[in-house]
């Protein structure tokens, strides 16, 4: 099995991308890795390094894609980035899939493109692992869209269901929340009223509800669904907070004992102990780190992408959405059963 790494992508790249990857490579012999960026850069960062690993190798790609950069503008104007010589392998076949910790946009794009969206679903979306009282939720979307219907909700919420029971080996169906201002149905934009309705007919048991903000992290749901704006800011709010708070009881002298304590909770906040997010929705495998990634974040972002190729996420992910002819079946349904309740009527 081979994974394409994006070595150009993130913040201090290529450095800590070759690092990371190369301790993935170590730790996992009997499969392959393709760095892929400019060669004379990164033959410089494994030159670093002793005793290099004979399953990684260097694909040659003459352009960046920065971290500022429009994605559609750069996808189009810089065709032989490290970006695009990933989601070539993929879509080949010459690699089972991909990690970046690049321009988020540029690698979606790149991704939908390319690899194209599984049959049937209409948007692909970012899943984030949440850490909550009861272990850890998927938030998904986490910025691949920033609008979004209903339908692309159900899909969203479908594929993190599918990605979470693969992740946790649970059997049972996870509870799906809804992120609202609200937890009454009638709360929210007329999209998430309408997402309400169609969880409720088609994810039955499992849809526990609008989830408010101050919910989130009680593990009242282990699917938190929402846009990709929503998302993205309680991403870095949540980012921003544990920071934050973690500096203030820290600088206020603090026993030993609870030092640690704090530390303890705080590195369940640490997006370096995840890795990457997969971006699901897509015909391959995709994992989208960090910009401000470290060597072991990327190193965890890597072993995502094997772990999810070699469990068939993908496949997974085919045969659950294959029942969604549900759209086309139930939409004469749907329109009329909101029409009713709206008016009143039943």
């Amino acid at each position: 099995m081979r994974i394409a790494v994006d070595a150009m992508g993130g913040d201090q790249a290529p450095a800590v991308v070759v690092e990371g990857t190369l301790e993935t490579a170590r730790h996992y012999p009997s499969h392959q890795f393709t760095l892929v960026g400019l060669k004379e850069a990164l033959e410089h960062e494994l030159n670093k390094h002793s005793g290099l690993p004979s399953n990684i190798e260097i694909r040659n790609a003459t352009e960046v894609i920065t971290m500022n950069e429009h994605p559609i503008e750069a996808l189009k104007g810089k065709r032989d980035s490290s970006i695009h010589g990933c989601v070539r392998m993929v879509a080949s076949g010459e690699a089972q899939g991909l990690m970046s910790a690049g321009n988020t946009g540029a690698v979606v794009a790149a991704a939908i493109f390319k690899l194209g969206l599984i049959e049937g679903v209409k948007r692909a979306g970012i899943m984030i692992p949440l850490p909550t009282e009861q272990g850890f939720a998927g938030m998904i979307d986490a910025g691949a869209n920033l609008k979004c219907q209903p339908i692309n909700f159900l899909h969203y919420a479908m594929m993190a269901s599918t990605y979470i029971k693969m992740a946790t080996g649970q059997q049972n169906e996870p509870p799906v929340g809804l992120i609202n201002v609200g937890e009454e149905s009638e709360k929210g934009t007329l999209v998430h009223q309408q997402t309400h309705l169609l969880f409720k007919r088609f994810l039955e048991h499992r849809f526990v509800g609008n989830i408010e903000g101050h919910e989130l992290f009680t593990g009242k749901a282990q699917v938190l669904v929402c846009d990709g704006f929503t998302g993205n800011v309680v991403l870095k709010m949540g980012e921003g907070i544990i920071h934050t708070f973690t500096r203030m009881l820290l600088s206020n002298g603090l026993h030993e004992s609870l030092r640690e304590e704090v530390y303890r909770v705080s590195k369940r906040f640490d997006y370096s102990e995840y890795g990457g997010a997969p971006l699901l929705g897509v015909n391959g495998v995709v994992i989208i780190a960090h910009g401000r990634s470290t060597p072991k974040a990327i190193a965890k972002a890597v072993q995502s992408g094997l772990d999810v190729a070699e469990r068939d996420l993908l496949g997974q992910l085919r045969r659950e959405l294959g029942q969604l002819t549900l759209w086309r079946r139930f939409q004469k349904w749907f329109e009329e059963k909101w029409f009713e309740d709206k008016s009143g009527k039943e």
